[in-house]
């Protein structure tokens, strides 16, 4: 029988390391879907530099009108997906900012694993959204963006910072009228009209 001073010494107490996850460029993209009435889908989106184009789910687009192409296969960091169709989308990048609008023609396939959208390269480069490892961020239009975990789902993860664009834009405004619209000191103004004698000068 195995004492247990002996089991102990056969089977070290080793502290694991715990790894973690590294973050990936994932972005919540807000995807039209009905022009009459802007409806607009949260769309769980990839950055990836890697795959030549862009890519988005037929479930995604399955409300918009789409086009047939000859099939294309496309190596992106989440696999190999084939499309034989593309769609002109019209995107919001929320998180960025909520309000600008960008127009694009994706490739539709069937799935993207986890994704509903991947952005490729050459939308990345048309925009300008610059992807830093280093610091794990995303950067376009002088915002900056955290990298994701990957298992991150929209109800925990999306915040877009619509309200403070606004509070910003509204400080912009108030800054604006107070400097344009200051009440007028009139006794200041008119006293120094030369076409006004003394005791009019006095009435005002």
């Amino acid at each position: 029988m195995t004492s247990m001073r002996t089991y102990l010494k056969s089977h070290p107490n080793k502290r694991q390391k715990i790894v973690p996850v590294p973050l990936i460029p994932i972005t919540f993209v807000e995807l039209k879907v009905k022009r009459e009435n802007n409806t607009y889908a949260t769309l769980k989106t990839l950055l990836d530099s890697g795959a030549s184009a862009t890519l988005i789910t037929s479930k995604a687009v399955r409300h918009l009108k789409k086009t047939s192409c000859e099939k294309t296969s496309f190596d992106c960091v989440a696999g190999s997906f084939s499309s034989r169709g593309k769609c002109h989308v019209r995107l919001k990048m929320a998180e960025f900012n909520p309000t600008a609008t960008v127009n694009h023609n994706a490739h539709v396939t069937d799935t993207l694993g986890q994704y509903d959208m991947i952005i490729g390269r050459e939308l990345l480069h048309e925009l300008g959204i610059d992807l830093h490892f280093s610091t794990a961020t995303m950067h376009w239009q002088n915002v900056e963006v955290s990298m994701k975990n990957p298992t991150c789902t929209i109800p925990e993860t999306f915040h877009i910072t619509e309200e403070l664009f606004v509070s910003e834009e509204t400080d912009r405004i108030g800054k604006i009228l107070d400097a344009k619209y200051a009440p007028a000191d009139l006794t200041e103004i008119t006293k120094n009209l030369p076409q006004l004698d003394q005791e009019q000068r006095k009435n005002c």
